[in-house]
């Protein structure tokens, strides 16, 4: 592996869905037509941010709409300032540590300055506060002033992933969960809340400090987030192909790390099972657990199962072959498994010519970006055909998602518009 820069934009967001859309149309016979984009973040265990202070609206400062990230900072008069020691925190999930090398903000906004500090109620600025507990000079460090500042980076020591969905965020004596609130991390009000040379963790001042002649305005733009640390080339978490329909994979690539799943042609009464519809595959260097599956929207005809054999079905659908021993995670209902889930093992990365690496210790098999198809759309990792495709709960680095959908007899005209998000914790 090797030391790289990546960027992490205040936008970040981790999210993990299926998005399915159906049509139905009742005549003679019944054809389905399915389309379900799958996508996966780059890393499971990016950067996370966690919010804390309020601001004067009785809000927390940092926010989420549409998707996005947003620092709600309030307004003022003109002249005078204002400080937010702990606007959020950046959290560091990973098992590895990260070096934070700088921050910026894209157009360079007048009046702004942004910390990085130890204690969440001890202000860096003594400038433009009138209280006596303030940062010392060493547990403190000026990172943008209407600018970038060339620093010291702040090192974040290795994380401890998530617990029954929530990120863990410690120092090196004590350890707490911040759970969503209004989808964004929110920090556990008790410790810890100092970020000491152990952490995971560090605090993220925010002070605005205009001059008279600044006008009012909203800026807009992101916070960009350069970090430096050991990753693997590649995605951490990724899609393999198996199955096919139609003469082509059943999954097709969309871009970046996203994949579209397309069944079609159901009729009233069938059941069409798809045991090896795609792979769930981990790149990384450490364990995670699904720990559910959630289905929202038109969900009737929908069965999601997780299980080890690629030719043989988990779930019970009345057919005569033979049926592979898997957990169900969706059948109407989504079913908790944050004690029981499917753990997913440790991966091992990418092989000398950037080929996915899949199976496990001293059986791995490699998976090649092909599919039959000279089509952009199925340049897809596709599965070694030839080699152990069994995938065993707790061992390998990837399982098997089997997607069924079953029709009755007496369904009419029907939409089927819905999303499916995996959630997952580490182990």
């Amino acid at each position: 592996m090797k030391s790289i820069p990546h960027f992490k934009r205040l936008m970040v967001f981790f999210t993990l869905f299926l998005l399915i859309v159906s049509t139905l149309w009742a005549n003679l016979f019944i054809t389905v037509s399915t389309d379900a984009g799958l996508n996966v973040p780059e890393d499971v265990y990016s950067l996370q941010l966690m919010a804390a202070d309020y601001n004067p609206d009785g809000e927390r400062v940092l926010q989420q709409h549409g998707g996005m990230h947003r620092l709600s900072l309030g307004s003022w008069i003109a002249g005078t300032n204002r400080t937010y020691p702990a606007a959020f925190a950046i959290v560091n999930p990973s098992d590895r540590p990260v070096s934070i090398q700088s921050l910026s903000l894209s157009g360079a906004p007048e009046g702004i300055q942004i910390y990085l500090h130890r204690h969440m109620d001890k202000p860096s600025n003594s400038d433009i506060v009138n209280i006596a507990q303030v940062e010392e000079p060493g547990d403190t460090e000026l990172f943008y002033d209407e600018g970038p500042v060339s620093v010291t980076p702040w090192e974040l020591q290795p994380g401890d992933g998530y617990s029954n969905d929530d990120l863990v965020y410690k120092n090196g004596g004590e350890s707490a969960t911040a759970t969503k609130d209004n989808g964004v991390w929110a920090y556990d009000f008790d410790d810890p809340l100092v970020a000491d040379e152990g952490a995971n963790f560090v605090w993220v001042e925010v002070s605005i400090v205009p001059s008279i002649e600044v006008d009012s305005a909203t800026y807009r733009a992101p916070i960009e987030i350069e970090v430096d640390a050991e990753f693997d080339d590649g995605s951490t978490v990724t899609f393999m192909g198996a199955g096919r329909h139609d003469g082509g994979p059943t999954i097709r690539t969309v871009e970046g790390n996203s994949i579209r799943l397309s069944v079609s042609d159901l009729k009233p009464g069938t059941t069409v099972v798809v045991p090896d519809a795609f792979a769930l595959v981990n790149a990384g260097s450490s364990d995670f657990r699904v720990t559910r599956i959630e289905v929202e929207g038109d969900t009737d005809y929908m069965r999601v199962y997780l299980h080890g054999d690629p030719r043989a079905p988990a779930g019970d659908y009345g057919l005569e072959v033979d049926q592979d021993t898997g957990l169900l995670y969706y059948d109407g209902s989504s079913h908790d498994r944050s004690s029981d889930g499917w753990v997913i093992g440790s991966g091992f990365g990418y092989d000398n010519d950037a080929n996915l690496l899949y199976g496990k210790e001293a059986d791995t098999s490699t998976a090649t970006r092909t599919a039959g198809h000279h089509d952009a759309l199925y340049n897809l990792w596709m599965y070694d055909e030839y080699a152990n495709n069994v995938a065993e709960d707790g061992t390998s680095n990837f399982v098997w998602v089997e997607v069924a959908y079953i029709i009755p007899e007496e369904v009419g005209e029907v939409n089927v518009n819905s999303t499916i998000t995996f959630h997952l914790s580490s182990v």
